[in-house]
């Protein structure tokens, strides 16, 4: 999952690092290529509300390309900063 999550971060033009969790893994993006595309645009007023849409669409489809193993957490707390975090978990469940 790491190895794939990663190439896909990769593909996209993001910048991040992966941190190691007891119980999972965090990939900590800290340079987000759509983010620059709205400023760029003139649209960064509709960051929170698109990355709050996308991501966890998006993120509930790699859990689920591996058979919702997984569970995840998307954290955005960075105001006018890049960085944000996502998590995946072992889902327990």
């Amino acid at each position: 999952m790491t190895a794939c999550f990663s190439l896909k971060l990769e593909a996209d033009g993001h910048t991040f690092h992966i941190e190691e969790l007891p119980d999972g893994v965090v990939f900590v993006v800290t340079r987000c290529q759509w983010r620059e595309l709205l400023r760029a645009s003139g649209r960064e007023h509709l960051e929170e509300r698109i990355s709050s849409v996308i991501w966890p669409a998006e993120l509930a489809g790699w859990c689920g390309e591996f058979d919702s193993e997984f569970e995840f957490e998307y954290l955005d707390e960075s105001g006018e900063a890049e960085e944000y975090r996502i998590i995946f978990r072992p889902d327990y469940s």
